[in-house]
């Protein structure tokens, strides 16, 4: 989480209300739009509400896969393929 809100410009405590539901202060689209930057996500990604999404460990590891060479993404697809056969 800090390391989101330090690459978004923002402060923990904004990055620990998103996650909240309902969530907790009115975040305005330029900042939106730094979090998805930061997370290599759209807007639209983030403003989905998708009940399969936890928050801020499925933020982390989508900002650590994008950040991932394409050898350890082909391993992840790999490990995932095996998961869920």
């Amino acid at each position: 989480m800090e390391e989101l809100a330090k690459l978004a410009g923002t402060s923990k405590s904004m990055i620990r209300g998103l996650e909240q539901k309902p969530i907790i202060g009115r975040p305005n689209a330029e900042r939106i739009s730094k979090i998805a930057e930061a997370l290599g996500a759209t807007t639209e990604f983030l403003l989905v509400d998708d009940p399969e999404f936890t928050g801020g460990e499925d933020a982390v590891f989508i900002m650590r896969y994008r950040r991932a060479g394409a050898e350890t993404r082909r391993k992840l697809a790999a490990i995932l393929a095996v998961l869920e056969t």
